[in-house]
């Protein structure tokens, strides 16, 4: 840091007289070392096409496919039961009642 000082804020008027002598460096400097496009060259690019591949070619049969297929078996399940929605809350608690005691058989049938 003081070496910093020293060069870059002591006397400003030596900071412009390195960067006459030396152009070449000024555009290194200015240019980052070239280290982004490297970066860019070496992980952004194959990044972003192996994301696009996997968006396109992998996504839809190994995660859209499934949620497709439950979501329709789900409907379709939803559909064969809609017979047994009658609107009567009296329907509801029997069927209600009837599953506590189908659960209640299944536990004592297993305790055996």
């Amino acid at each position: 840091i003081l070496l910093a000082w020293y060069v870059l804020a002591r006397d400003p008027s030596r900071r412009v007289r390195a960067v006459a002598a030396v152009p070449q460096a000024r555009a290194l400097l200015e240019d980052a070392y070239r280290l982004d496009d490297l970066y860019d060259d070496l992980f952004v690019h194959p990044g972003r096409v192996a994301g696009e591949r996997l968006r396109d070619d992998a996504e839809p049969l190994a995660i859209q496919a499934p949620i497709r297929g439950v979501t329709a078996a789900v409907r379709g399940i939803a559909r064969g039961l809609s017979w047994a929605q009658s609107g009567l809350v009296r329907t509801y608690a029997f069927t209600m009642a009837a599953g506590v005691v189908g659960v209640a058989v299944i536990f004592m049938l297993v305790r055996r």
